[in-house]
């Protein structure tokens, strides 16, 4: 869903939350879900989405992850209010990713999906000329940003122990090679630069990821109340928090 760079920038934005976390581990937790082995046609991946984002195909609402799943089974206990380890940063990383993919189905994939689709003859051609704004915007981030969590920290990231059970280590590792590899290609940057964008342009980027941003702090103060209600909540998004930006959120 939302793409690789933004899910670092929302990374990034969320850093001054977590005094001494670390930075490595949960800059890795936040693309982690898209990760897997391919097969040879680039098609499936092993883990499969279900597994990997806790996808559900008949979920209730608008939301298709089930991220508050992923935090009764890894996050209740630690808490999302504080880091204390580099485990729980991946963990929180992770769970962040599938509440961002959440928000961008829901903010950006579903209008437009509504407003372009009847202008192609299938889904998948649709997706394909999206992705080439929603892709190309990443790589012209990266460019212009070199300070950017994605140079700081994630371009020498190691995943080396397996932090999830059902998600083996090697599925994290290659996904994260082939990431890396991804932006650094010089050729797809030019096309980037050449490439007119229709369908998403970067302010409508750096807007996502600073209400991305915004709803994750607020969903983290929510769940640090006392006796918070969360039986049966199915994403974070759907929680009653409040809008205000967290004031040790930054912009990405």
């Amino acid at each position: 869903m939302a793409t690789w760079i933004a899910h670092l920038r929302v990374a990034e934005g969320l850093l001054p939350l977590y005094d001494g976390i670390d930075e490595e581990q949960f800059s890795i937790g936040h693309v982690a879900p898209d990760s897997g082995i391919p097969d040879s046609d680039w098609k499936m991946f092993d883990p499969p989405r279900e597994i990997t984002h806790y996808r559900r195909t008949e979920a209730p609402g608008e939301h298709g992850f089930e991220d508050m799943a992923f935090y009764r089974q890894h996050l209740a206990t630690l808490g999302v209010a504080t880091c204390d380890s580099p485990q729980h940063a991946f963990l929180l990383g992770y769970w962040m990713h599938l509440i961002t993919d959440n928000l961008w189905r829901q903010v950006i994939w579903r209008p437009a999906r509504d407003r372009y689709a009847h202008t192609f003859p299938t889904l998948h051609g649709l997706i394909v000329a999206l992705k080439k704004d929603w892709y190309g915007l990443d790589r012209l981030y990266v460019e212009t940003h070199p300070e950017s969590l994605f140079w700081r920290v994630f371009l020498d990231a190691q995943y080396t122990e397996s932090f999830i059970a059902s998600i083996p280590a090697e599925a994290i590792q290659v996904g994260l090679q082939n990431k890396k590899a991804y932006y650094l290609d010089q050729e797809a940057l030019r096309a980037a630069h050449e490439h007119e964008y229709t369908y998403l342009v970067a302010t409508d980027m750096d807007a996502f990821c600073q209400l991305a941003i915004e709803r994750i702090a607020s969903i983290i103060e929510t769940l640090a109340r006392p006796g918070i209600a969360i039986d049966g909540t199915f994403s974070a998004l759907d929680l009653h928090t409040p809008i205000p930006t967290h004031p040790k959120a930054t912009r990405s």
